[in-house]
């Protein structure tokens, strides 16, 4: 790919991930996502990313551009974790209400449930992916020898 086209997809990538970072942000406001201690953690690894990615941004150096390389994975690791304690307290929840559940029932009930959403912790994995992949395309690669 040409090197100008591949700065303008960053470009919009960057801008794609700043954005969905607030929306997620914003999400977890809307939520009241913050009733538990391990609830505000997004919060915190969201901020950091974000700041993160816009030092990057102003200031496009390596050490920078590893600093957001692990605050994306602090991102895949915080959607991860969501997703275990969403399903954990999903699988507690249908449980308290069905005790005969058990098994693939049991946990398609907690897939399937509403409140906290199973899934929604995905948006952070997704998050950190996208960055790890901005990240490697803003790498600087040493060119190829030119001999022979």
């Amino acid at each position: 790919m040409e090197r100008r086209t591949l700065s303008r997809v960053l470009a919009m990538l960057a801008v794609v991930l700043l954005l969905t970072i607030a929306g997620t942000a914003l999400e977890l406001v809307l939520v009241a996502h913050d009733e538990a201690d391990e609830q505000v953690i997004p919060f915190y690894v969201l901020g950091v990313t974000a700041a993160g990615l816009v030092v990057y941004l102003i200031s496009p150096r390596e050490m920078l551009r590893r600093l957001v390389q692990v605050s994306m994975l602090a991102c895949i690791g915080t959607g991860i974790w969501g997703l275990v304690l969403h399903h954990d307290s999903n699988v507690e929840f249908k449980r308290e209400m069905n005790p005969d559940l058990e098994g693939w029932t049991l946990t398609w009930e907690a897939l399937h449930a509403k409140s906290p959403p199973s899934l929604a912790p995905g948006a952070m994995a997704l998050i950190g992916v996208l960055g790890l992949v901005y990240a490697y395309g803003k790498r600087n690669p040493k060119p190829p020898d030119q001999g022979s």
